[in-house]
Formats: C-alpha cells, structure tokens, sequence
C-alpha cells in the first residue's frame, strides 16, 4: 500500500516532515493521545486507533511502566 511517503528524501526533516521519532514511540503516543481524548476508555480508544480492544489491551501490558 501506498503511504503518500517522498523516500527519495534523504533526511526526513529536511522533507519537512517535522519531528522523526521511533514507530514505537510514536504508536505509544498515539495510544496516549487516544486515551486522553476519550477520557480512559479503552474501547473507544482502540476504535479511534482502528485496532481491536483486545491489540490495545496487549500493547497495553507490554508498554513499558513510566
């Protein structure tokens, strides 16, 4: 699938895609993001990331304790 990415850019940033970080760190602060939009609740959470409830339950455990 097509991601709408421009991978002749050698830098990221210099293609003016703002901050690079780790795909873990962003999946962790989109699931942050999702939960603090929907107040907690997990379900609506994992609708908002399009994931089952069950995959955020996982990501969940397996996140590391800040």
């Amino acid at each position: 699938e097509h991601l709408g990415l421009d991978v002749a850019a050698p830098d990221a940033r210099a293609a003016g895609a703002g901050e690079v970080v780790a795909l873990a760190e962003a999946e962790r602060r989109a699931i942050a993001a999702a939960l603090a939009s929907t107040g907690g609740n997990k379900a609506r959470a994992a609708e908002v990331l399009d994931i089952a409830r069950s995959t955020l339950n996982e990501k969940l455990r397996r996140a590391p304790a800040d």
